[in-house]
């Protein structure tokens, strides 16, 4: 049986915290910033079509059981045996039903080019439900050193093979080379780093038990991911490849920034709130400690990637690319709310009230839907501009439902905010007020 036990290691979350930005944040960045100058934003588009499908599926197959792995404080063998074997077969049967019908799925965007693209990148969600059990193993150990260079590792492989490809003249078969490449990469990498193996024994009954922390957890990642990803599905099918190709792109740059300054906290902090889960003073401690390390991450990043984007975009990325200058500036405007919601959301998954997600998840899509529907037929910039009002309004409900059920208030959530905000505010002055603007543009843009 294993349980959940120990102290948090301030050195592993500082190890895990600095290679994974790294990772994530400049590899990642660079990655996006040399396809983005090799491939066309109708590229981008095609891939990410099929990337709506793909992941939403990915968030079936994987069914929340690997958090729900880490989340059990008493954990015995059955457990983890039944959440690998029925993520792998769910996955399994996900695939082959892709190949046989992902024709009839690419018809859904009029797009017959989409039907191999589709086929192929459904093997990411085999490759998924593979690592999914290895990797909550490590994270419940506090293995975060492994897990980081494990990203980085991946990421160069898959960032060398579309990069290869796109050198190569093969369009959008590099993004997908790309993703297929980091999959891959990752599941074999975490297979060699955890020396756990999977006996041939599914257990319904501790399948069962599983289930009822993943259940809600799984429906509040589907209802997510249909929100997240329906302004790709909408853009494609009213606007075309091209648009939903600069929108994929600003919006990327954005989850990019997000899964470098917050979902490192989050990845760390679901072990650790779990572990504190039964001692209420330390599990507050912890989560307003992670709310502060994300706001003095994430406030300055954001404000700078919006000051800068009218320099670095064309610069970085290409004249080609220049409508995504005011869809960068938007979308770091909703980063500064996007960014908190990982740590918060999972101090309800920690301490088990999943059923709380769940809702919030429902109630931002019962706002978000109808305000993508009222402004596509505007264009990409009012699509990005109206998710934003709905985040706002769930962040509020969602620190009011941390109040409500945890000895979090308010005063001690602003309280950690307020001085990453206040530090944000006079460095975004500065920027725009003096002349410090040309020495910091003369640095990220190299002139």
């Amino acid at each position: 049986m294993y349980q959940i036990r120990g102290h948090f290691s301030k050195r592993h979350y500082s190890i895990n915290r600095n290679l994974r930005q790294v990772c994530y944040l400049h590899l990642s960045l660079a990655i996006l910033l040399i396809l983005a100058r090799l491939l066309a934003p109708e590229d981008f588009g095609l891939v990410a079509m099929c990337r709506v499908y793909t992941v939403f599926i990915t968030m079936v197959a994987v069914q929340g059981l690997s958090d729900a792995i880490m989340q059990r404080a008493e954990l015995e063998d059955d457990h983890i045996d039944a959440a690998f074997w029925f993520s792998l077969i769910l996955a399994l049967a996900i695939v082959a039903l892709t190949f046989v019908f992902g024709s009839h799925i690419s018809d859904l965007f009029d797009e017959p080019r989409l039907t191999t693209p589709l086929r192929v990148l459904s093997v990411t969600v085999l490759l998924a439900a593979l690592q999914g059990i290895p990797e909550a193993m490590l994270r419940r150990t506090l293995a975060f050193r492994v897990l980081a260079i494990r990203s980085l590792v991946a990421t160069c492989i898959g960032g060398g093979v579309g990069v290869g490809l796109a050198t190569s003249g093969y369009g959008h078969w590099s993004l997908v080379g790309h993703y297929v490449g980091f999959s891959l990469s990752s599941a074999a990498l975490l297979w060699v780093a955890c020396d756990w193996r999977p006996s041939m024994r599914l257990s319904l009954s501790h399948l069962k038990e599983l289930m009822g922390f993943s259940g809600h957890l799984t429906a509040a990642r589907v209802v997510s991911a249909v929100t997240t990803r329906s302004p790709d599905v909408v853009i494609g099918v009213v606007l075309g490849a091209e648009a939903l190709g600069f929108y994929t792109v600003g919006s990327r740059l954005l989850r990019q920034m997000i899964k470098a300054l917050s979902t490192i906290n989050r990845q760390v902090a679901l072990p650790v709130f779990s572990r504190t889960q039964d001692q209420v003073g330390r599990l507050r401690r912890a989560f307003l400690d992670a709310t502060r390390l994300t706001g003095l991450a994430a406030f300055p990043t954001f404000a700078a990637g919006a000051v800068l984007a009218p320099d670095v975009v064309p610069i970085w990325f290409g004249e080609q690319w220049q409508p995504c200058i005011l869809l960068v500036q938007i979308m770091a405007a909703r980063g500064f709310v996007r960014s908190l919601q990982p740590i918060n959301t999972t101090l309800l998954t920690a301490v088990g009230r999943t059923d709380l997600h769940l809702r919030l998840r429902l109630g931002f899509a019962a706002l978000a839907l109808p305000a993508l529907a009222a402004s596509v037929s505007s264009g990409i910039y009012w699509v990005a501009a109206a998710m934003f009002p709905p985040a706002v309004i769930i962040m509020v409900a969602t620190v009011w439902t941390i109040c409500r059920h945890t000895r979090v208030t308010a005063t001690d959530y602003v309280r950690q905010l307020f001085g990453p905000a206040l530090a944000t505010l006079v460095m975004a002055g500065a920027m725009l007020l003096t002349g410090g603007i040309h020495a910091l543009r003369a640095v990220v843009v190299g002139g």
